[in-house]
């Protein structure tokens, strides 16, 4: 179970780098650089290790191999994504590389286009998602934490929901945010 906390946008790249130090240091997790300083980019196999720990529903883009979005729609002609950079974006689906993809769960073994057609057919965001993504806008204002940025948007909007909020094993305690169940709804306290 991960730890309550409270983070924003500005802190997510020393927090999840902390985090994946710290699990280098106790052997929990075997990075091939090694441990992260503090303006290092996100490997893919980092994209990975945290979208596992927090039970991410993701796909990630890693766009000219430098730049992590998050990617949120995708039909045969257009493809949503969430760029830390320039927030909400749209792009020509034909222009996507499919190599450049991270998915997760990584519990399917189909073909990656494959499985890209399926997962957005079964999985389109929510309008409170979209909203959520749209107002979050831009967040990164350095080189290097797209990656921590993009896993920080993943479980913000994870949270959203058409009719509220999405309950995910550890999403909510992540935020320090605890649900207590009330006859007329749900509370929230920190």
């Amino acid at each position: 179970m991960v730890e309550a906390i409270e983070i924003r946008p500005e802190e997510a790249g020393e927090y999840f780098r902390e985090l994946l130090n710290e699990e280098i240091r106790k052997g929990d997790y075997k990075r091939h650089k090694g441990y992260l300083r503090r303006t290092d980019w996100f490997e893919g196999e980092d994209m990975r290790h945290l979208s596992d720990k927090f039970n991410c529903n993701a796909v990630f883009y890693n766009y000219n191999s430098n730049h992590w979005n998050y990617l949120i729609d995708m039909d045969d002609s257009r493809t949503l994504l969430y760029d830390p950079i320039e927030g909400l974006v749209q792009e020509t689906t034909s222009e996507i590389n499919i190599r450049n993809l991270i998915i997760f769960p990584d519990r399917f073994s189909l073909e990656k286009d494959y499985l890209i057609g399926e997962y957005f057919h079964e999985n389109h965001p929510s309008e409170d998602t979209l909203k959520y993504l749209r107002d979050l806008g831009s967040i990164q204002n350095n080189d290097y934490d797209c990656g921590p940025l993009c896993i920080y948007a993943v479980l913000e909007a994870e949270k959203i929901r058409d009719d509220g909020l999405e309950f995910y094993d550890d999403g909510l305690e992540f935020h320090g945010i605890k649900p207590v169940k009330k006859d007329d709804g749900l509370e929230f306290y920190d």
